[in-house]
């Protein structure tokens, strides 16, 4: 058996302090390992708890994940302006012009919202400059938002 003394004169046998290492290192390990295992059974609940957020009710109608594209209550008008001419241009805004639809109410928001939808549909991108994603279903009346 060996013993080291330390610079405080403290004698130490070198196999009783490497037990104690390996067994401190056991322990911290379990501890480790312990916490995973909570960890990953947290992340299983969560992960359950948001695929079943997905789901939402809207006129009645369960919705499964599905999203639309409106626009923000707060974009400039100038900027929804542009985005509806420059979406238009590209889609088929068929359902907001004159007696189509979605024509009423006859505003720029409203417009704005059926074009940013429809951008998103061919994109799967909801323009963050104007819109912003909505799990309520925007349709209403006759106007249907695809």
């Amino acid at each position: 058996m060996e013993i080291l003394v330390n610079s405080f004169g403290q004698e130490h046998n070198i196999f009783s302090s490497a037990v104690h290492n390996n067994l401190f290192f056991m322990v911290e390990c379990s501890k480790i390992s312990e916490y995973l295992s909570i960890m990953r059974s947290s992340f299983l609940v969560c992960l359950f708890v948001c695929s079943s957020c997905q789901a939402s009710v809207s006129n009645g109608r369960k919705l499964q994940g599905k999203t639309w594209c409106v626009a923000q209550t707060a974009a400039p008008d100038d900027k929804l302006q542009a985005f509806l001419i420059a979406t238009c241009e590209r889609y088929n805004c068929k359902a907001i012009m004159p007696g189509g639809p979605c024509y009423q109410p006859a505003n720029i928001h409203n417009h704005a919202s059926y074009a940013l939808d429809i951008a998103y549909r061919g994109t799967g991108v909801c323009n963050p400059d104007v819109g912003t994603p909505t799990i309520t279903d925007p349709s209403f009346g006759s106007c249907h938002y695809p």
